[in-house]
């Protein structure tokens, strides 16, 4: 009871020490621990939220929600394979849930497998076939199969439900790129820059799009437009010297990859 007073008042560190203090003096006290895991889950402690639900689950094996949230604390850890075991554990209680059909399929393509990530994936799809994001999940797997169309199309079909989905429109430009329609990658990466024209990770794809494709016109103007949002970034740096490179400027190449700022970001995709 306490516990919950203090979570209700907002006192996160008293809320968790008087469940700790009701599981020290009850180990079987199974609430206690699945409140101790939503509370470290409010607070973004993953480590501390496995723990929790792992205690829970030992006492209570048939709660759906408690497997899920230990299944994706661990997925959260890069605990990858016990992460599939708690996934697979939640579907064995409900097949038909949708979070965890998808993040069995994440972990699946973290993992390399994926025809088994497509599979689970699929399966979430046609339990919401109106959902963007599970369209652009299973985009995401078919690319990684090089499977370039059907990826586009699922790519697509995600716009199609969500015109705005800036993420979908990068993967849809990065599938069409590996297909050699160049001029159709291009026109992907400019509309997520028409949706959000601060976007750098869109500038940086289009950028190494121009760069790859030799189109140095869109892959130096998408540069210039990056150095703008953020001069610190090392991705723009790094694309200027593979052009500076390749135009015979060996040494401008080494000493800008030299002065690059270490502490910058490393957003280069494409």
């Amino acid at each position: 009871m306490l516990g919950f007073l203090e979570r209700e008042e907002g006192n996160g560190g008293e809320s968790i020490r008087a469940f700790e203090k009701a599981v020290s003096a009850d180990p079987e006290f199974a609430d206690a621990h699945f409140n101790l895991g939503n509370i470290f889950r409010i607070h973004d402690k993953p480590r501390q939220v496995a723990a929790a639900y792992r205690a829970f689950v030992s006492i209570n094996r048939d709660d759906v929600e408690a497997h899920f949230h230990l299944a994706n604390s661990l997925l959260s850890l890069d605990e990858l394979e016990t992460a599939e075991t708690s996934f697979r554990d939640t579907l064995r209680l409900d097949s038909n849930h949708i979070d965890a059909r998808t993040n069995l399929g994440y972990c699946l393509k973290r993992m390399g497998r994926y025809k088994e990530a497509a599979e689970h994936l699929r399966y979430a799809l046609e339990l919401n076939p109106k959902s963007a994001e599970c369209h652009n999940n299973l985009g995401t797997v078919l690319c990684d199969l090089r499977q370039f169309e059907p990826a586009v199309a699922t790519f697509r079909s995600a716009l199609k439900l969500k015109p705005t989905f800036i993420e979908a429109h990068n993967n849809l430009g990065h599938a069409l790129f590996d297909m050699g329609r160049i001029d159709a990658a291009v026109e992907a990466f400019g509309r997520a820059l028409e949706l959000n024209p601060g976007d750098l990770h869109s500038y940086i794809n289009l950028a190494g799009v121009g760069e790859r494709a030799n189109r140095l016109d869109i892959a130096k103007d998408a540069i210039a437009r990056g150095f703008q949002i953020d001069p610190r970034d090392a991705s723009p740096h790094l694309l200027t010297a593979k052009i500076e490179r390749r135009d015979g400027r060996v040494k401008e190449a080494i000493e800008r990859l030299e002065n690059i700022d270490p502490s910058g970001n490393h957003d280069l995709v494409a």
